[in-house]
């Protein structure tokens, strides 16, 4: 087979012939013609995940060696499937993963095997460059990270190793309504792909991997001044925060999602002028409006409830303060913990008012079992992409770097766990019917009863792909394809805003008799409303405005 060596050798990738693999062209992203927009959201993206420890190695462009046939043409060839074979030589402790981008659409490949690294094999980026050749032979590629070859030329460590089943095209089919997909949403690739090779440092560590993977993640509570998110600075507990001391402080608190912290949660407020009015009309009702950063993967949202109270009792108030939540997603299971669980038996007293539950998993989501993850990060990563790339907020790649802040750590986690040891204590306590689910959902004492202000967000995103014209436009063209043909819903089962089931939003404590749903904002069916841009919904905004302030 042809082979292309990149990184000073270090990574090679071998083709069938009806392919190519060359280093990407200028101007391109994922493939020839892409904007300016689609490539400075793949740039934010990539720059999100290196800092959280995913160094690129190199990207490759994977094309078909002759073009495709022209639309309703029979196939000038069979359109055979085919193997890239990805070998990527690193030190020892470190791993790698792949990211597929195909016209915006983006898809993790995990390693299909390891073995020991030739001896004498330079790690990336060791090395000099090597002549480039013509297609079909061995080419040249620029240098990596630098990284030294261990001394005396000994083993390099390990050579990690990926297959990416390819095709030229796709086969002729008459009336074909959907388009096949990358990774865990197909069985191969079609066309072009960019391929981008990235590396991580990891060293197993029984029962403790999740938390040495998140441990870069920062916890504390946000002060969301104003509607520039840059501005929005992290402090360790309540006494950092202004507050009135002759009567009780009034307090907006906002607890983000899975994977999220509260820029990436809420910073989509600050973009749109329905937000904007929102911020400000909280401003205008509050002492202080505060986010929750935390630990979504290697805690459950018990232990964030009580890291989050010890943060607001570190403050001993004359009057106890009125506290308001927005919670979203798996927010709303840590705002439960602390209402439910945490406050009724504390020394330290705030009275919790309004609550409002936004795509909220009350009763769990079944993307949070084990068999759906590999699903749950391709569907995530794309959501994440397309919310920013459709805000046109000026801080977009600040908003992107908070909506995947833990999902770095979870695709490394996927890499180096072994399938019997994937716990997860963040994502276990939202199985549909796990402990954590059924107890919180039984009546615990001292807690709220019914009849309290609490409110509910929700959608059951459907898709809609007629002709040419899909519905949203802002998703990539291969995941509206395989939402249309109910992707989702048999990963689930159930209707769902593409992470959490629709139905789990508003049932809490639906065993105990419920009761505790005040009023709610349901999109019902629609094509517009996903679970990671409800707060660039005017509605949203709006709802939120009445029910708070």
């Amino acid at each position: 087979m042809p082979s292309l060596e990149l990184a000073g050798g270090s990574l090679r990738v071998s083709y069938p012939a009806s392919y190519q693999a060359q280093r990407p062209r200028p101007g391109a992203a994922g493939r020839p013609g892409a904007t300016g927009a689609a490539e400075g959201v793949t740039a934010a993206l990539l720059h999100a995940f290196a800092g959280q420890g995913l160094e690129l190695v190199a990207p490759v462009d994977l094309a078909p060696a002759s073009p495709a046939a022209p639309p309703g043409s029979r196939p000038r060839q069979p359109s055979r499937p085919g193997k890239v074979r990805i070998a990527l030589d690193l030190p020892p402790d470190t791993d790698a993963v792949l990211l597929l981008e195909q016209d915006g659409f983006f898809s993790w490949q995990l390693p299909t095997g390891h073995e020991p690294a030739p001896a004498g094999s330079p790690p990336p980026g060791a090395g000099s460059p090597r002549a480039s050749a013509p297609p079909g032979g061995r080419a040249a590629a620029p240098t990596g990270d630098g990284a030294a070859a261990p001394a005396g030329g000994g083993p390099a460590g390990q050579t990690v190793l990926f297959e990416v089943d390819v095709r030229p095209y796709a086969p002729a089919r008459p009336n074909a309504s959907a388009r096949p997909v990358l990774g865990p949403f197909g069985d191969y690739v079609i066309g072009q792909v960019r391929t981008y090779v990235l590396k991580f440092a990891g060293r197993f560590i029984p029962g403790a991997l999740m938390s040495l993977l998140e441990r870069d993640l920062h916890p504390g509570l946000v002060l969301m001044t104003g509607d520039d998110v840059r501005h929005w600075p992290l402090v360790d507990n309540l006494t950092q925060v202004p507050l009135p001391t002759d009567r009780p402080a009034k307090i907006l608190l906002f607890v983000p999602g899975t994977f999220s912290t509260t820029v990436g949660s809420f910073g989509v407020l600050t973009a749109t002028a329905e937000g904007q009015t929102f911020l400000a009309a909280a401003a205008g009702s509050y002492d202080a409006i505060l986010g929750f950063d935390h630990r979504t993967l290697s805690r459950d949202p018990l232990e964030n409830a009580l890291d989050l109270h010890d943060r607001l009792a570190a403050r001993d108030l004359t009057y106890p303060p009125a506290i308001d939540v927005v919670s979203y997603s798996r927010g709303g299971l840590v705002a439960r913990s602390l209402i439910e669980y945490v406050l009724p038996s504390s020394a330290w007293r705030a009275d919790l008012g309004t609550v409002a539950f936004v795509g909220a998993t009350n009763a769990g989501t079944a993307l949070a079992e084990p068999d759906n993850w590999n699903a749950f990060i391709d569907l995530y990563t794309n959501l994440a992409a397309a919310t920013v790339r459709s805000t046109g907020a000026a801080p977009a790649a600040l908003i992107l770097d908070g909506l995947v802040a833990g999902l770095g750590a979870f695709v490394k986690f996927l890499v180096l766990a072994a399938i019997t040891d994937r716990g997860i204590p963040g994502l276990a306590a939202m199985e549909p019917d796990g402990p954590f689910i059924t107890d919180i959902n039984g009546t615990q004492p001292g807690q709220p009863v019914a009849g309290t202000p609490w409110y509910v967000v929700s959608s059951d995103f459907e898709v809609t792909l007629i002709d040419d014209t899909q519905q949203p436009p802002v998703l990539p063209p291969e995941l509206v394809a395989k939402l249309a043909d109910g992707l989702a819903d048999q990963l689930m089962g159930v209707q769902n805003d593409l992470i959490v089931n629709t139905a789990s939003m508003g049932a809490i404590d639906l065993p105990s008799g419920g009761g505790f749903v005040k009023d709610s904002l349901s999109f019902g069916t629609n094509g517009v409303v996903h679970h990671l841009n409800y707060f660039s919904q005017p509605k949203v905004c709006d709802a939120l405005r009445t029910w708070l302030t």
